[in-house]
């Protein structure tokens, strides 16, 4: 790792801790371990986590269900730290390392403190606060750094072309066509009753957003372990998804059934269980020929670790399960969940057996319509195991894309990629990744 050689001796501390953390679980070093080093020694991150509700016990259920982070993810993070640092003029601290995890969303750290329902977006303000940083400038480093030189010359220019428009075309164009309007009488009237209609046009769909809204009144537990997917593909705020057009049809195909509807995607991890169920939320956003029986619909995401998360006590992860349950029926089937890393709700935390049969008294009744996630191991352990599991679910299998579909997957985001790096990228470039 030879970004380490820079490092000061405080950061150089916390890596050493952090990875004799990992050591005694018999994993690899991680930036999630670095933020448990954080939290368990008291520095002054300590405080600043607490803040947001982070919890040791609950980073460390966190660590056993996030991904592993790019096996360079740690040594970039200490980098960056050491380079933020250095635009503050000041040396490299465990502030300035923090603030280098949350603003990578590729991190296991960042991942953990997804899960166990802290923001990163709110650590980065209070980061901010307390570093002396513009709120702007706690965004991904990517974007902060090569883009800014942008945006401002932009700015410089706007203004120079804004000013002689006001005059020449404002005072011009208005008056004419609205004394026309008043004078003749009200023959323009219907025009203006025109655009009141076509303003009214896409305010017609609106009352159909708050219900795919949550409401933390009417959701408080969704509102705040969820992530309201249907909402965020409506806002053009989720990836295309190429290439897995069979299997968000299976999906369709066993949610559209009126017994066993609730169905699970096994896969190796990485190879796009998720993103297959994000295809969906862009399927029912988009609405049309294939999701009539679905419209209306809002899918939520609910991760195993958000929902572990704080349930130390025995008994307490059953409860919650009963809240979500009570919050789900409350919906009167509005609310689909996507309950990824399943098969840590069945099967740990205290109790599993109790709520595992919580859980499959509400599928049974209908009561929690879900869609799981889980890798072919823990559906052996878990599901296959369990005849009155096995039952209510009906496994969809994902599997690893052919190198042609890798390819068109690749081609169908790529022009958000090229975006956020501001490059471009040559055929021989993708196919040479794939």
């Amino acid at each position: 790792m030879g970004a380490m050689v820079a490092i000061g001796g405080g950061l150089r501390g916390l890596l050493a801790q952090a990875q004799r953390a990992a050591q005694r679980r018999a994993q690899r070093p991680s930036t999630a371990h670095v933020l448990l080093v954080m939290l368990q020694s008291g520095v002054e991150t300590g405080p600043v986590l607490a803040k947001r509700g982070v919890r040791e016990s609950d980073l460390l259920s966190a660590l056993k269900v996030v991904d592993d982070e790019p096996a360079s993810a740690l040594e970039v993070a200490f980098e960056r730290a050491t380079k933020i640092a250095a635009s503050l003029d000041a040396p490299a601290q465990p502030l300035h390392l923090l603030l280098a995890i949350v603003r990578d969303g590729r991190t296991a750290g960042h991942r953990c403190l997804e899960k166990v329902g802290a923001s990163p977006a709110r650590l980065r303000e209070d980061l901010a606060a307390l570093l002396g940083t513009r709120a702007e400038e706690t965004g991904p480093t990517r974007s902060g750094g090569r883009r800014a030189a942008g945006p401002p010359s932009a700015a410089r220019v706007k203004p120079r072309a804004r000013p002689p428009r006001p005059v020449a075309a404002r005072p011009l164009t208005p008056p004419k066509p609205r004394q026309n309007r008043r004078v003749e009488e009200e023959a323009p009237a219907p025009a203006a009753d025109k655009t009141e209609h076509v303003q009214a046009r896409p305010s017609a769909p609106e009352p159909e957003r708050p219900e795919r809204s949550l409401d933390e009144d009417r959701y408080p537990l969704l509102a705040s372990i969820g992530r309201n997917l249907t909402a965020l593909a409506e806002r053009g705020q989720i990836d295309p998804v190429v290439g897995r057009a069979r299997e968000i049809e299976q999906l369709l195909d066993v949610l559209a059934r009126r017994r066993a509807n609730n169905p699970v995607l096994v896969g190796a991890p990485g190879v796009g269980k998720t993103a297959v169920v994000e295809g969906l939320a862009l399927r029912l956003s988009a609405g049309g020929e294939g999701v009539e029986g679905l419209s209306g619909r809002t899918l939520v995401e609910v991760s195993a670790g958000a929902l572990v998360s704080g349930t130390g006590v025995r008994g307490a992860l059953a409860d919650r399960m009963r809240q979500l349950r009570d919050e789900v029926g409350r919906s009167e089937g509005t609310i689909l969940l996507f309950i990824d890393e399943i098969h840590a709700v069945v099967g740990g935390g205290d109790g599993p057996d109790e709520l595992a049969n919580e859980l499959k008294s509400a599928l049974a009744r209908g009561e929690l319509p879900c869609i799981g996630a889980t890798t072919d191991a823990e559906y052996r352990r878990h599901f296959e195991r369990d005849a009155a599991l096995a039952r209510r679910f009906s496994p969809i299998r994902i599997n690893e894309p052919a190198p042609d579909e890798a390819l068109a997957i690749v081609r169908g985001v790529l022009p958000r990629y090229e975006r956020h790096h501001a490059v471009a990228y040559d055929d021989v470039a993708l196919r040479a990744a794939v």
